[in-house]
C-alpha cells in the first residue's frame, strides 16, 4: 500500500493514478483500470461519466476543481453544461450513501474530494470478490489470459456489466444471446478483465468464429488453454473433451466460448462435459441462441439504449450521452472527424440514424465510418439503401462482420427452410405483431402450434424479439426486417403474403369496430394505435387497385378513429380520399362505416363535407336495412344539423335515433356509446335554444354514461361541454373552473380530441373576464392545434385572437381578421355556436366604437381575401408575436 499524506493546506500529495491502481476511502473501493467502483464490497450502479466524474476529483488532490474544468475533462468535445454535471454528481453521492460528505460544494467554484485515501498498486489489487479456489499444480498454462485489450472503453453497457457479473459470479453457465453485431463479443472480453481477479487460475477466450467443422470444437479450445491435446490423448487414453478437463482439474478459471451460434450443438457437449468434470471452471457463452443446458443462466442482450421518440433536439444535447446509441455514434464519429459535436443542427439526425440502426452497435461503428464521406444528411438519407451503404466497417476482423449484409446473412443462413420461410414473411409487419398476425401471415396451410414453434425458435435465435406488454407483441429490428423484405421479393410469395397482411388487418378491423361501443376511447385506441405502421401498410397496397377498395375501406373505417385521436388527421384524409375514389357505388357495410367514421376526419374543420359522408352513410344503412347502424349515424347527422341553422331536421334526425336505439335486440344495453351521442345531441339541442336548465340535466345524464364506461376522454369533452353551458349562463367564474379541469383531464389522458376547443373556450371566458396574459398563453397554444385539422376551428381561434386585438387596442388587425372569419363562416354555410355569437358581438361592438364604419369595411373586405395560411401567418406576426414581446 502507499499511503497518501495531507499536506497544511489540505492537498493531497502523491502520485497520479495509474491505470492499474486501486483507491481505497471510507467504504468504497474504485478500480481504476475497469472503472468500476464498490461500495461495502457491492457493485454500484454508476454510469461510465458518474466513474469520470469521481476519478477526475480523486486526482485533484483534494483540491477545488472548477466545474469548466471537469466538463472537459468528463465529456471532452461534447456540448455540456452545468445540468449535465449536477445529474452525474447527484448519482454519484447517491451511489457513495455521501452522508458523510465526502464530496463537498464550494460555492461558486466547483467541487473538493475530502475522503482520506489509499491506493493500491495494480499488483496488489484485492477486489472485494468471492474467495478463490486454489488448486494443485498443472500443466495447463492458463494464469495468463489470452483475452485481447480494447483500443477504448465500452460504452453503453454499464448497466449489462453490472449485471452479468453478478450473474457469472452466481452461476457457472451463463450465456449471452443476442442478435449479430449487438456487441457480444465486445462485452464478454470486458466482463473477463474485469472478473480476472475473481479467476485466479486465469479467463480464456475461445473464439469459435472461424470455426466450420463441429469436430474442431474441442482442439479449438484446447489451443486456446495451451492443452496439449495430442500427447493427452496418448498417455491417457481420453476423449478429448474429457483431456481438457482432466488438464483444468479443480483450477478456478472462467472460460469464455465466443460465437457458438453455427456450432450449438458441439459447443453445447463441450460446455456439460467439462463444467461435470471441472468444479472450479465457470463458463460464459456467446451466441445467437442458448445452449439448453440445465443450469443456464441466459442473459439477453438489448441494443443500445435511445431517446424517447418525442424528444426534442434540447434534450438530446443535453441528456443524449445517456444513452448508449447516442454516445458510441458520436465517439466514433469523432474518430473520423475530430470536429464532429452533437448540436442543435444535427442532434435531430443523429437520433434517427441511432434508431434507424436499431442501437445496434456494430451498424453504428459502420455508419460513423461513412461520415467523413457522406455527412450527416447524407448518411441519414442512405439509411433505406443501408445493406449497401455500410459495406465495410474497418474496426472488424471477422470476415462475417465486414458488411452489415454478411452479418445478417450469416444469421439467416443458420435457419432451417420452414424458419427461413416464416422469417421473410414476417418481414411485411413494419410494426409489433400479434401472435393472431403472426399465425395470419406467416401460416399458409401450417398448423397455429407450428408457427408458434418456429417464432419461439427465432426468438431464441435472436432474429425476432419480443415487446414486453401483456399480450406479448412481437418484432423484427428494422435492419433484419429489410433484409427480410428483400429475401420475400426474391420469392414467388411476395403477393399473397401481402394479402393475407391486408386481410388480416380488415378482420382485426371488423372485431375492432364491434369492441368500439363497449369499450372506452382512451383504452381502444391504445389497442390499435399500435398497429399504425401495418395499416400504412396494407393501405398502401389495396388502395393502390381499385379492386382492393371494400378491403381498405374495412381497415380505414375504425382507424380514422385512431388517426383522429392521434392528431393525424392530414394522414387520415390523404387515405379516405384514395378510397373514396375506388369506393364508387358499393353497398356493403364497409362501405357504410367507412363512410361513418370517415367524418371524424372533417368534423373540425368542414361540416359540410362531414354531413356528407354521414348522409351517404345512412342511406346505405337504409338499404341493408341496419337499424342498430343507422342509429348513432342519425345522432351525429342531427348536431350537425343544428350547427348549420337546420333545426328542424336535427329534431327529427335525432327522434328517429332515439326509437331506432331503443327498438333493436342491442339497444342501449349493448350500444353505450350509440346511447351516449343521443343523450349528448340533446344536450346539444338544448344549447342552441338556451335552455341552460335542460342542457345541465341532458349534460349530468351523459356524464353518468361516460363515468360507467370509464371513458376519460368523453368525460374530459361532456365537462368542457359544462363549462359552455355555465359560460352561456352568465356564471363566468364557474366556466372558468369547468375548462380548467376538462383541459386538466384531456391533458392527462394524452389525447388531443377536441383540446383545441376546450383551450379556444377557456381562452374565450378568460377574455370575458379580462384576463388576457392567460388568454393569450391557451389562444396560442388552440391555435397550434387547430392548424393540425383546419377549417372551422382555425375560423374559431383566429376570432378569439381579433378580440384580443381588439381589447388591446390593434383595431387594423383585428378588423381584417374578423373579415377573414365572417367570410370562412359564410362560404361553408355554417352558423355560429352561441359562444361564438358572444365573441363575435362582443369583437363587433369595439371594433364600431373605435373604427369609422367605412374604414372598418375597407379592413374586412381585405382580410376576406385571404387563404387560411395568410391569415394565420398574419395573426401569429401582428398579435400573437407582437404580444410577447
Amino acid at each position: 500500500m502507499i499511503p497518501i499524506s495531507r499536506t497544511v493546506d489540505g492537498a493531497l500529495d502523491g502520485i497520479p493514478l495509474d491505470g492499474k491502481a486501486t483507491v481505497v476511502f471510507a467504504n468504497c473501493r474504485l478500480l481504476v483500470h475497469a472503472r468500476r467502483l464498490f461500495v461495502n464490497g457491492k457493485p454500484a450502479e454508476l454510469g461510465d461519466r458518474a466513474v469520470e466524474l469521481l476519478i477526475a476529483l480523486i486526482e485533484a488532490r483534494g483540491q477545488t476543481i472548477g466545474k469548466s474544468e471537469i466538463l472537459h475533462r468528463v465529456w471532452p468535445y461534447l456540448p455540456m453544461d452545468e445540468a449535465n454535471l449536477r445529474v452525474q454528481m447527484h448519482a454519484l453521492r447517491r451511489a457513495l450513501g455521501d452522508d458523510r460528505h465526502l464530496i463537498k460544494t464550494v460555492q461558486g467554484r466547483g467541487y473538493r474530494f475530502v475522503a482520506d485515501v489509499t491506493i493500491l498498486p495494480g499488483e496488489a489489487d484485492d477486489t472485494p470478490t468471492a474467495q478463490a479456489h486454489p488448486g494443485p499444480p498443472s500443466s495447463v498454462s492458463v494464469a495468463d489470459t489470452n483475452l485481447p485489450l480494447p483500443l477504448g472503453p465500452l460504452i453503453g453497457r454499464t448497466a449489462e456489466l453490472v449485471t452479468l457479473s453478478d450473474h457469472v459470479c452466481r452461476r457457472r453457465l451463463v450465456t449471452l444471446v443476442g442478435t449479430g453485431g449487438i456487441g457480444k463479443t465486445r462485452l464478454a472480453v470486458e466482463l473477463g478483465l474485469q472478473l480476472s481477479k475473481e479467476f485466479p487460475d486465469g479467463v480464456r477466450l475461445v473464439d469459435l468464429a472461424s470455426v466450420t467443422d463441429p469436430a474442431k470444437v474441442p482442439g479449438t479450445t484446447a489451443a486456446a488453454l495451451n492443452v496439449p491435446l495430442d500427447d493427452a490423448l496418448a498417455d491417457n487414453a481420453l476423449a478429448p473433451t474429457e483431456a481438457i478437463a482432466a488438464a483444468i482439474g479443480p483450477r478456478r478459471m472462467l472460460l469464455i466460448l465466443d460465437n457458438c451460434e453455427h456450432l450449438i450443438e458441439a459447443a453445447s457437449t463441450l460446455a456439460a462435459t467439462l463444467l461435470g468434470r471441472s468444479p472450479g471452471l465457470s463458463i460464459l457463452a456467446t451466441s445467437q441462441e442458448s445452449l439448453r443446458i440445465p443450469g443456464e443462466q441466459i442473459y439477453r442482450l438489448a441494443p443500445l439504449g435511445l431517446p424517447a421518440a418525442d424528444a426534442d433536439a434540447r434534450e438530446i444535447i443535453g441528456n443524449g450521452m445517456a444513452f448508449g446509441a447516442i454516445e458510441l455514434f458520436v465517439e466514433r464519429a469523432r474518430e473520423t472527424d475530430a470536429r464532429f459535436v452533437l448540436d442543435s443542427r444535427n442532434a435531430a439526425s443523429v437520433v434517427e440514424i441511432c434508431r434507424q440502426l436499431d442501437g445496434i452497435p456494430l451498424a453504428l461503428e459502420m455508419a460513423a465510418a461513412r461520415l467523413p464521406l457522406l455527412g450527416i444528411d447524407g448518411l441519414r438519407a442512405g439509411l433505406g439503401d443501408r445493406l449497401e451503404m455500410l459495406r465495410r466497417n474497418p474496426r472488424a476482423g471477422e470476415a462475417r462482420h465486414m458488411t452489415l449484409g454478411a452479418m445478417i446473412e450469416w444469421s439467416h443462413g443458420l435457419l432451417d427452410a420452414a424458419e427461413r420461410r416464416v422469417f421473410r414473411r414476417l418481414a411485411i409487419f413494419v410494426d409489433s405483431f400479434s401472435l393472431d398476425a403472426a399465425v395470419a401471415v406467416a401460416g399458409d396451410g401450417a398448423s397455429r402450434w407450428e408457427i408458434i414453434e418456429i417464432l419461439e425458435r427465432l426468438v431464441g435465435k435472436s432474429l425476432l424479439s419480443i415487446e414486453d406488454g401483456a399480450p406479448p407483441r412481437y418484432r423484427l429490428l428494422e435492419t433484419l426486417r429489410i433484409y427480410g423484405m428483400a429475401r420475400l421479393e426474391e420469392s414467388d410469395e411476395r403477393e399473397a403474403t401481402i394479402a393475407r397482411h391486408a386481410r388480416h388487418f380488415a378482420d382485426l378491423f371488423d372485431q375492432a369496430h364491434e369492441q368500439w361501443e363497449t369499450v372506452a376511447d382512451a383504452q381502444w385506441v391504445e389497442i390499435y394505435r399500435r398497429e399504425l405502421g401495418n395499416v400504412r401498410a396494407a393501405l398502401d397496397w389495396a388502395t393502390a387497385d381499385p379492386a382492393h377498395a371494400r378491403l381498405a375501406a374495412t381497415i380505414a373505417g375504425p382507424f380514422a378513429i385512431v388517426w383522429y385521436n392521434l392528431g393525424l388527421i392530414a394522414e387520415g384524409r390523404r387515405y379516405a380520399e384514395r378510397i373514396l375514389a375506388t369506393l364508387g357505388r358499393d353497398a356493403s357495410p364497409a362501405a357504410a362505416r367507412f363512410l361513418r367514421f370517415s367524418n371524424y376526419l372533417w368534423d373540425s374543420s368542414d361540416r359540410r363535407r362531414s354531413l356528407g359522408l354521414l348522409e351517404q352513410s345512412a342511406g346505405l344503412y337504409r338499404q341493408l336495412n341496419d337499424q342498430t347502424d343507422l342509429a348513432p349515424v342519425l345522432a351525429t347527422i342531427s348536431r350537425l344539423y343544428l350547427r348549420m341553422g337546420r333545426g328542424a331536421e336535427a329534431e327529427a334526425a335525432l327522434g328517429e335515433a332515439e326509437a331506432l336505439l331503443l327498438a333493436t335486440d342491442r339497444g342501449a344495453d349493448t350500444r353505450k356509446k350509440s346511447l351516449l351521442g343521443v343523450v349528448t345531441t340533446r344536450s346539444t339541442l338544448a344549447y342552441h335554444r338556451r335552455d341552460f336548465a335542460e342542457n345541465a340535466r341532458h349534460l349530468a345524464r351523459a356524464l353518468e354514461l361516460a363515468e360507467a364506461l370509464g371513458d376519460s376522454v368523453r368525460i374530459a369533452n361532456i365537462l368542457a361541454n359544462m363549462a359552455e353551458n355555465e359560460f352561456l349562463g352568465g356564471a363566468v367564474d364557474r366556466a372558468i373552473s369547468r375548462g380548467r379541469e376538462a383541459l386538466a383531464l384531456m391533458r392527462s389522458t394524452n389525447r388531443s380530441t377536441h383540446r383545441e376547443w376546450a383551450l379556444a373556450n377557456l381562452a374565450a371566458y378568460l377574455v370575458a373576464r379580462g384576463d388576457l396574459g392567460e388568454a393569450r398563453t391557451l389562444a396560442e397554444e388552440a391555435l397550434g392545434e387547430a392548424q393540425k385539422s383546419g377549417g372551422l376551428i382555425v375560423r374559431l381561434c383566429l376570432q378569439h385572437w381579433a378580440l384580443i386585438g381588439a381589447r388591446e387596442g390593434r383595431y387594423e388587425a383585428a378588423a381584417r381578421l374578423l373579415g377573414f372569419v365572417d367570410h370562412g363562416y359564410r362560404e361553408a354555410g355554417e352558423r355560429r355556436e352561441p359562444t361564438e355569437e358572444l365573441i363575435h358581438d362582443a369583437l363587433q361592438r369595439a371594433l364600431a366604437a373605435a373604427v369609422p364604419p367605412t374604414r372598418l369595411d375597407a379592413w374586412a373586405a381585405e382580410g376576406a381575401q385571404w387563404s387560411e395560411p395568410q391569415a394565420v401567418a398574419f395573426a401569429r406576426n401582428r398579435l400573437v408575436q407582437t404580444g410577447r414581446a
